[in-house]
């Protein structure tokens, strides 16, 4: 990619409490030696929206926008909860942990798509599935035991955290893993 582009997303990020929980639920699961490449439990977010690679000029209209899709919007709490994978567990190639909320979430995704399109980018094509991912699957070894325990895990609960404010995220992928790091943050209202 040249200089000038970027890789995008915009996320929330977690609480390190419940990124002790995931990575407890990560070791639980990465005892069935299947071959999956692990998300590093610092590094494990929660997407609202991937952009992909994005020129310098095109950031200040993701900042505006990412700004603009929480106004007057107050915190809230998500709920982590749930165990599974995409597309499922004969054919694993994401393994997730759930989150749930009221409305907040949804509001907040479909101001950032709509705001996003009205400056050229364009539209998510896929409905808004809010999850974690904690690993991707990469082979088949021991896929029968990994599709075992994320059964018997599937009920996880990983508690609760208040989302307090949004971040624009640059990921730089690398040998070892992609590295994020934060461009812009923006908080949630306050009353």
């Amino acid at each position: 990619m040249s200089e000038d582009k970027k890789r995008i997303f915009i996320a929330i990020n977690i609480d390190e409490d419940v990124r002790e929980r995931l990575s407890d639920i990560q070791g639980k699961l990465q005892k069935c030696d299947a071959d999956v490449r692990w998300v590093r439990p610092e590094n494990i977010h929660l997407t609202l929206r991937f952009l992909g690679y994005v020129s310098d000029a095109n950031l200040e209209g993701i900042f505006e926008a990412s700004k603009a899709s929480i106004h007057n919007i107050l915190p809230f709490e998500i709920f982590f909860s749930k165990i599974g994978v995409f597309p499922d567990l004969r054919r694993p190639r994401v393994i997730w942990a759930g989150v749930k909320e009221g409305r907040m979430l949804s509001t907040i995704v479909y101001n950032l798509n709509r705001l996003l399109k009205e400056r050229g980018f364009q539209e998510e094509e896929r409905s808004y599935r809010p999850h974690l991912t904690l690993g991707r699957v990469r082979s088949e070894k021991h896929r029968e035991e990994l599709a075992k325990a994320i059964k018997a895990n599937e009920n996880w609960s990983g508690g609760s955290q208040k989302v307090r404010e949004i971040r624009v995220m640059e990921s730089i992928l690398k040998s070892e893993g992609a590295h994020y790091s934060s461009l812009y943050a923006v908080k949630l209202a306050t009353k």
